[in-house]
């Protein structure tokens, strides 16, 4: 197994953005423990300048144990069923053993294409804020054969 760089800065362009904006993908597919329909709203809103054809899925791992606050659950439905219908799915682990992983896959025609792995949540603190979080490339099969199971 070859060894990847670790990626600990310019994290949101090149996890989040980069792959779409040079147009080896189209859809992204994620495992976050912990995630915000403001860090979606965001995302989708900057990928949607770029290009509408665009589509990320998004599972949260951790709402069994710590739930999803009222404003954040309201907030993704309406992404989903009206400002990006068809662009934004999300869900949450709500049986079995929580999902405390932060998995990035990119996909084109169903094919995945380059993933990432690391300490990242789906949240404006980790891709935006001060602190430091560290993602690092990853197999994008296993990636995808791992959300697929999850």
């Amino acid at each position: 197994m070859a060894l990847s760089e670790i990626i600990d800065s310019s994290l949101y362009n090149e996890v989040l953005v980069r792959p779409f904006k040079e147009g080896r993908a189209s859809e992204l597919s994620i495992i976050s423990g912990y995630g915000s329909s403001a860090m979606a709203f965001h995302h989708l809103q900057n990928l949607s300048e770029i290009d509408t054809k665009v589509r990320i899925n998004l599972i949260l791992g951790m709402a069994m144990l710590d739930g999803i606050s009222l404003n954040d659950h309201t907030a993704f439905i309406n992404l989903k069923q009206k400002e990006y219908y068809n662009q934004f799915e999300c869900s949450y682990v709500c049986s079995g053993p929580a999902v405390h992983s932060k998995v990035y896959i990119w996909s084109k025609n169903d094919q995945p294409i380059q993933a990432f792995i690391g300490s990242a949540n789906y949240s404006q603190r980790a891709f935006l804020g001060s602190g430091r979080e560290a993602m690092s490339e990853c197999s994008a099969l296993s990636a995808m054969d791992y959300f697929e199971v999850i």
